[in-house]
């Protein structure tokens, strides 16, 4: 990068010293990295917070496991996936269990099935 642009855009010190460094290296794929991994574990904490939360649990225990979530990234998140949903029997095969099987509309026997 010419020292000029550099100049201009406010870093005329930087210049007259001569210390900027106009190669940034590999700071912007760093960068690009740490902002693609807190993205991931913001999804995954948003996901696991709404998850406690519909998980029928008592006021006490949801807020526990709220803040081993949240203040514990990673492994708040597996303890939770692990043994907290199992403990709630609020489990995807349960879940799917209660749903698949709904009343016919003919009134003659329940229809299973999704």
């Amino acid at each position: 990068m010419p020292s000029t642009l550099l100049a201009e855009a406010g870093l005329s010190e930087c210049v007259r010293e001569g210390v900027c460094a106009p190669d940034l290296g590999s700071f912007p794929a760093i960068r690009a990295a740490a902002g693609l991994v807190l993205t991931v574990w913001f999804a995954v904490v948003l996901y696991a917070t709404v998850d406690v939360l519909l998980a029928g649990q008592g006021a006490a225990r949801a807020a526990a496991w709220l803040l081993a979530v949240w203040l514990l990234p990673v492994v708040g998140v597996i303890a939770w996936f692990r043994s907290g949903r199992a403990g709630s029997g609020s489990s995807p095969t349960t879940w799917r269990s209660a749903t698949a099987t709904r009343p016919d509309r003919t009134g003659t026997g329940p229809v299973t099935g999704g």
